[in-house]
């Protein structure tokens, strides 16, 4: 998984994948549930710690260096700083990953078609610098707009009801 488009920078050059069979042993369940401290730490290994300075003098040392994790045959795990963050990570993977298979399977059809790659056919990914560029550096201030439309949607809908009142007013 690679990010294919600006809102999905967040990504960065890679997603580890966990798989949980690398650490599980004789007495674990074998559900692909974490269920545990060891396969919880492992898990949580395959974020790791960044000792980063970004271009424009951000510093993230000690932010996690990937903030989604792929869990083979599972899913994703999502971290942000907070809920906006994690949610918004979330639904911009998604919409990430729904891009790239496209993008794959069109460029497949491309060479099907006799076209070269070359033509126009490949995926273009984001770039080193345009992924830290559209990053919004861990903050989730890039994130309000977004939140605010699907909470305001949510809530609409009558999906969801919030007795504690709107996560945007703390």
């Amino acid at each position: 998984m690679q990010p294919s488009y600006h809102d999905a920078g967040f990504l960065g050059a890679e997603v580890p994948v966990y798989n949980i069979a690398d650490f599980c042993n004789a007495t674990d369940t074998q559900d692909l549930l974490v269920r545990n401290v060891r396969l919880g730490a492992a898990l949580a290994s395959c974020f790791s710690a960044s000792n980063t300075t970004y271009a424009n003098g951000t510093d993230i040392t000690g932010a996690p260096a990937h903030v989604v994790v792929q869990q083979q045959n599972r899913g994703l795990v999502i971290v942000g700083p907070d809920i906006v963050s994690a949610v918004t990570r979330a639904v911009y993977t998604q919409e990430n990953v729904r891009n790239q298979t496209n993008g794959v399977l069109l460029a497949g059809l491309a060479g099907a078609a006799g076209q070269p790659a070359s033509a126009g056919g490949a995926v273009q990914y984001l770039t080193p610098c345009e992924r830290q560029d559209s990053n919004f550096n861990g903050s989730s201030v890039g994130y309000l707009r977004p939140w605010t439309l699907w909470l305001r949607r949510t809530e609409a809908d009558g999906f969801y009801h919030n007795s504690l009142g709107s996560p945007l007013s703390s």
